[in-house]
């Protein structure tokens, strides 16, 4: 329903406005449409999501990770059902550094697209960005925003054309955050 809608807002542009538009527009549009508010007085899953990500505070950084002893090296986000970090995941993370951040992954695909803050450990925000964009097969560095250069704390690992990994390099910590329940390594 929302994608036809897509279709028929971009025809009545293109309609009165003189301008051609492609079938890219309503593809765009649709995507917009999908994630925009479900019903009155309700919102969509993607803002939900969004609201959760900023709410989140130092404290419950530090809370998710502490009990993470020993982290698993790799989160698996293999183009499939195993895909433990499609877009509205939030992943916890502590870097090489030991600061502490947070990032929400915005589009899943052979890039990711995320959103993150990272936090010196007194709780200031060390450095953040609303849209990166890690490239497949590259590293990346929370505490400086440097991909694919030095060392990073994460590596996104593509595997074969189907599996892919957030592989964590040298001592990083990372875990899917759950709002509050047993993090997720």
């Amino acid at each position: 329903m929302a994608c036809a809608t897509a279709i028929l807002v971009v025809c009545l542009l293109a309609y009165f406005s003189g301008r051609t538009y492609t079938v890219m527009n309503a593809k765009m549009l649709c995507m917009l449409l999908a994630i925009g508010p479900a019903l009155p007085g309700q919102q969509a899953r993607g803002e939900e999501v969004a609201d959760q990500f900023e709410q989140i505070t130092l404290r419950q950084i530090q809370d998710t990770l502490k009990p993470i002893e020993k982290p698993p090296r790799e989160i698996d986000g293999s183009n499939n059902d195993q895909n433990k970090i499609p877009a509205g995941t939030i992943i916890v993370y502590q870097t090489n550094a030991g600061n502490l951040g947070k990032a929400i992954i915005l589009a899943y695909g052979y890039n990711l697209t995320m959103r993150w803050a990272t936090y010196r450990p007194d709780g200031t925000l060390l450095i953040e960005s609303k849209r990166t964009v890690l490239k497949g097969t590259w590293g990346f560095d929370f505490d400086t925003a440097m991909q694919g250069k030095g060392v990073p704390d994460v590596w996104w690992q593509q595997k074969t054309e189907v599996n892919r990994a957030w592989t964590t390099r040298g001592n990083a910590k990372f875990a899917i955050y759950t709002g509050g329940m047993p993090a997720v390594p």
